[in-house]
């Protein structure tokens, strides 16, 4: 791994050095390809890997079975795995020195029931490795001036997404893809749209505390369902 310091807060996540992407296969519903390809549409520069079973190279990208092999220094790991195969990325993404993870996997706290607890153990096991989570049950989000767009909305498959000064926050993925389309059909540039699913460690509140000292971003559109810290997003 290099020995250049880690971005601080939620720039490792929002503003990644490195990203590897966990699954990526080239069938066409493979979740994985749906990522890694938003994310070579939009011109991620960073050092970017796949992860797969066969360490098959995809479109191009350098393949490893396992994020432990692959190149570092990586600031966020994209994981759409199966839930029983979640627990097992996440530590290996520990080992790795991974800072952040983009949880897509669902079967979570939305469930409600055992699902919450499930979840719960998910966010403990992140956070020993000292993981941010974003998700689980999160479509991603898009960094428009940083090009980073590890996303699974179709709103990610547009041609280009003109930059701007107003971020979209939202639980939903369909709303923030939604959101996007809208403010782009009237020529609203954006600096960044983020989905934050169940919000098991990082909350809408804390984004917007990030964005409120991003210089791109000027106004923050939010949709939240369930306010999970109401103090903090007022403080913010």
């Amino acid at each position: 791994m290099s020995t250049v310091a880690a971005p601080s807060g939620l720039s490792g996540l929002f503003a990644p050095r490195g990203i590897a992407v966990l699954g990526v296969t080239e069938r066409e519903t493979n979740l994985g390809l749906r990522f890694t390809r938003a994310l070579t549409r939009h011109g991620y520069a960073g050092n970017l890997s796949v992860v797969n079973r066969d360490g098959a190279e995809v479109e191009g990208i350098p393949a490893f079975t396992s994020i432990e092999e692959a190149p570092g220094p990586i600031d966020l790991a994209v994981v759409s795995l199966r839930s029983e195969l979640v627990e097992s990325a996440i530590e290996q993404c520990g080992r790795a020195g991974v800072g952040a993870v983009l949880l897509f996997s669902s079967g979570y706290a939305e469930l409600g029931g055992d699902g919450v607890q499930q979840q719960r153990r998910l966010v403990e096991l992140a956070g020993r490795h000292g993981i941010r989570l974003l998700g689980p049950n999160c479509v991603g989000f898009i960094n428009v001036r940083g090009a980073v767009a590890p996303m699974a909305s179709g709103f990610a498959y547009r041609p280009s997404i003109e930059p701007g000064e107003l971020a979209i926050v939202t639980q939903s993925g369909g709303v923030a893809g939604l959101l996007g389309e809208r403010a782009q059909d009237l020529g609203i540039g954006l600096s960044h749209v983020i989905t934050t699913g169940n919000e098991g460690d990082v909350t809408a509140a804390e984004i917007v505390e990030f964005l409120t000292a991003d210089e791109g971003t000027r106004q923050i559109a939010l949709y939240l369902e369930a306010v999970r810290s109401p103090d903090r997003l007022l403080a913010a």
